[in-house]
């Protein structure tokens, strides 16, 4: 099994009011029409949940479990199975918000509209000094 490195787009945390519970929660602010919350909540499982209001023109995501973020990106190791069912995901949405490190460059996951991957030499992605990503 082979471990794969994913960026995933964020506009950071922010502190929200958790529809559910009421209370101030710190959450990660996502693009509304990308399938980066999507991928996210499959990939976290029961450590994340959505805690957008009804009104909101983010989704914002509450992960217990430690995050890293470089760059405006969540770094995940994922295995194989993980990328794949990301992939699924992201053929979901016409943007997929979700990078993948692979020879030396960042490729944007396949998206509905485009089935293959994309080179991306000018996202605003994290270098390859900087895939330093807990496990």
């Amino acid at each position: 099994m082979s471990e794969n490195i994913i960026a995933i787009d964020t506009y950071g945390s922010q502190r929200v009011k958790n529809p559910h519970t009421g209370q101030m929660v710190s959450a990660y602010k996502m693009g509304y029409s990308s399938a980066a919350s999507a991928v996210l909540l499959a990939l976290y499982g029961t450590q994340a949940r959505d805690v957008s209001s009804k009104h909101a023109s983010y989704h914002y995501i509450q992960i217990d479990s430690d995050v890293t973020v470089r760059h405006g990106h969540i770094l995940l190791k994922v295995t194989d199975e993980e990328l794949a069912n990301a992939e699924r995901i992201t053929l979901q949405f016409s943007r997929p918000a979700v990078y993948r490190w692979q020879d030396g460059e960042w490729l944007e996951l396949p998206a509905s509209l485009r089935r293959n991957t994309r080179n991306l030499s000018d996202v605003r992605a994290p270098n390859s000094t900087q895939l330093e990503c807990e496990s």
